[in-house]
């Protein structure tokens, strides 16, 4: 039996028959990126999220290549991250910096702010030089 070298290929590579990941990846991260870009109206979360769900795809490959619609699949993980993130991301506040001031028309915040021994306003603390007896 004759075989061509063209015939020939080396065992990690995929054949015709094999549905390997690097395949499923070209054939479908454009379209999952795509799909969740127009979903969740930002491109950059798109990002984020296809690049997760085919990493999680990428390990879990034994059993979601075997799914009747593994796109659908990364699609779905995609779109369960960034709500997740989503999620995360508006139960944060920021952290109130030492600088927030008052408005300067607050005689109230104006007079809490005022050193009692030089008379200085609109600091949270004093210098130090003027601290009176001590």
């Amino acid at each position: 039996m004759d075989v061509s070298p063209s015939q020939v290929r080396a065992p990690d590579q995929p054949g015709p028959d094999d549905f390997s990941f690097e395949a499923f990846y070209r054939a479908h991260a454009d379209r999952v990126y795509r799909a969740l870009a127009i979903t969740l109206g930002d491109p950059q979360l798109a990002r984020e999220a296809t690049d997760e769900a085919m990493t999680r795809a990428f390990a879990r490959w034994s059993g979601v290549g075997s799914l009747q619609n593994p796109g659908g699949w990364v699609y779905r993980v995609g779109l369960n991250w960034a709500t997740s993130w989503w999620r995360k991301r508006r139960r944060e506040r920021p952290l109130p910096t030492a600088y927030d001031l008052p408005a300067d028309d607050d005689p109230q915040a104006t007079a809490a702010l005022t050193c009692p021994y030089c008379g200085r306003t609109g600091r949270l603390d004093c210098c130090g030089a003027c601290r009176g007896p001590g």
